[in-house]
């Protein structure tokens, strides 16, 4: 049973005081105004316990919990009437779709539990296909930076045998065109969780079919390269303020822009270390106050790396709050951008290491191939399990 707890607690309190501003009334009902909003049915026992039921979804009906009130102990079991009637508006609630779905959390870019970019992977049958709402809202309650909806094309298809797939990507906000850390999660489940035999598997995507293969206990992805040029005279001045904000008394030492991923890219000076980059404090609250996200979706940070810092090549931090993300942990998108114009300013080198300083942080493994870039990246599944809807 999922409960959240938060919100029995502070009804521990609330229910003492509105009994005795109600005259002494001990069953009450309410309601918590959060945005997400919750039903709780109260029963006061004098100053031994509160009874709490929490209303709403879960997976076993409704939850009653005796907790104690205002520094008392626990006492006696909830009404069966009150709980009878919860249970009856949980069911009515809990009968959405009726479909049990494969779920999987994906640690990407690493190869350690609770660092990298996180993402949740869906299997979709495509006989039991769900409203896209309901894919969104999904992503919502999973409030991870992305959600990856992967659907058999043929009926006959297996996940544990197809070469293709169509492919989505959800933020707890909105639906975007290309994410990586989500790909790379979705192939490692095809891989290695549901055993697809295959060496190479091809996703059907918004942004054209994309192809991923195994190279041991890593995947590489293959995606466009988007190689960002240099700021217009409206661009710049839309920027400005951006920049200002972000780098406070820095200068940068280059700017530019990705028309095709709507990122603005800032490269710090040379004399920067890895530890400056880190050490900015980054408002996303701010950035959306100073632009609406017509023209920037996501801004870039990036410094030079080199033999000193372990042979990385560069470094960068990535946040898009307009797209529901203030950072990014680690994001094989930005890399697309980040690949080829490291290649322009490192003498065209193809090869290249990336490390992303977010405070989860992301190890990266770049190849420019022609208008192509290849990443690289280990991954450790964190959750299996199954999502109810």
């Amino acid at each position: 049973m999922y409960i959240i707890l938060c919100l029995g607690a502070a009804h521990t309190v609330l229910t003492p005081y509105w009994s005795g501003k109600l005259g002494g009334k001990q069953e009450m009902f309410t309601h918590q105004c959060s945005k997400r909003g919750g039903d709780l049915d109260l029963k006061f026992r004098g100053l031994n316990a509160v009874a709490v039921a929490l209303t709403g979804l879960s997976l076993t009906g409704v939850g009653v919990l005796v907790l104690p009130s205002r520094f008392c102990e626990v006492s006696g079991p909830v009404s069966t009437g009150l709980k009878n009637r919860l249970e009856m508006q949980s069911d009515e609630s809990n009968a959405k779709l009726g479909v049990s779905l494969p779920i999987f959390i994906v640690d990407t870019f690493t190869g350690q539990p609770f660092s990298g970019n996180p993402a949740a992977v869906c299997l979709v049958d495509g006989l039991n296909d769900i409203p896209d709402t309901m894919k969104q809202s999904m992503a919502a309650e999973l409030n991870l930076t992305e959600t990856a909806i992967v659907t058999k094309i043929r009926i006959k298809d297996g996940f544990d045998s197809a070469p293709l797939f169509r492919l989505r990507w959800f933020t707890p906000t909105n639906e975007v065109a290309l994410c990586g850390h989500a790909t790379l999660a979705a192939a490692a489940v095809l891989f290695f969780c549901c055993n697809n035999p295959n060496e190479r598997l091809e996703f059907e995507t918004m942004s054209g079919v994309l192809g991923v293969r195994k190279q041991g206990r890593s995947i590489v992805l293959s995606f466009p390269g988007h190689k960002p040029k240099s700021l217009n005279a409206m661009l710049r001045k839309e920027a400005k303020p951006l920049v200002k904000e972000i780098l406070k008394d820095l200068e940068p030492a280059d700017l530019a822009y990705c028309f095709k991923t709507k990122n603005l890219l800032i490269r710090l000076e040379d004399s920067c270390s890895r530890t400056m980059l880190e050490e900015l404090e980054v408002s996303p609250k701010k950035m959306m106050s100073l632009h609406d996200g017509s023209l920037f979706i996501g801004v870039i940070l990036t410094v030079k790396g080199g033999e000193a810092y372990e042979g990385y090549d560069f470094f960068s931090r990535y946040f898009s709050p307009w797209d529901g993300i203030p950072e990014d942990p680690a994001t094989g998108l930005t890399h697309t951008v980040l690949a080829p114009y490291w290649s322009e300013q490192l003498s065209g080198k193809q090869v290249l290491h990336a490390y992303q300083c977010s405070k989860r942080g992301g190890d990266l493994n770049l190849k420019v191939r022609g208008s192509r870039v290849e990443i690289g990246g280990h991954f450790h599944v964190i959750v299996k399990g199954v999502i109810h809807l």
